[in-house]
């Protein structure tokens, strides 16, 4: 308890879940990217990085979106990092997006 009160904890955290995401989508892990997303969503209440794991929240969300069809989903919250000024973190989500729609394309079990 006395850990989970601390604000580099919860940070701490924010990064491992963001982390967690990432990895469930290379590895094509979808159930636990949705699982990793709600956990982050509960954490990001208390963290100081409250926008940013919400905007990386909307990403991931907008990434699975487009692995079911709908267009341009992620593409609206790389446009709010822009609009931010973080454009090379845009750029890293443009990767991160390519890479998973690729792998997604190449794959036929993407669970």
């Amino acid at each position: 308890k006395l850990l989970s009160s601390i604000a580099s904890y919860q940070n701490d955290i924010s990064i491992f879940l963001n982390n967690c995401i990432v990895l469930s989508f290379e590895r094509q892990k979808l159930l636990d990217v949705r699982y990793y997303v709600e956990q982050l969503i509960k954490i990001s209440e208390s963290s100081p990085r409250k926008a940013y794991d919400r905007l990386m929240c909307e990403y991931y969300l907008g990434l699975l979106q487009e692995l079911h069809g709908k267009k341009d989903s992620a593409k609206l919250v790389i446009a709010q990092f822009k609009l931010l000024g973080f454009e090379e973190h845009a750029t890293e989500l443009e990767t991160l997006e390519n890479r998973i729609l690729r792998s997604a394309k190449k794959s036929v079990n993407f669970i």
